[in-house]
């Protein structure tokens, strides 16, 4: 299932420490894909389709809305 998700970024309430701009939201698009052990039942695992990093851990909490992509 192809899911876009936009996300606040959890760097935006410190902005004022870093040296470049840090956005309020991310946009992120993937499939979802199965959850490591390792990864609570409060985030889901979103494909990144890059090779070094196969999927992003997304916190359902951060979530402020989503699109399902039909395939």
């Amino acid at each position: 299932m192809k899911l876009s998700v936009r996300v606040r970024n959890s760097l935006y309430d410190k902005r004022h420490l870093y040296a470049y701009p840090i956005r309020e939201v991310n946009t992120y698009t993937g499939n979802v894909v199965p959850r490591p052990n390792w990864v609570e039942d409060t985030a889901f695992c979103l494909s990144t389709g890059e090779k070094g990093f196969k999927f992003r851990v997304i916190e359902r909490n951060s979530i402020i809305d989503g699109l399902l992509h039909e395939q």
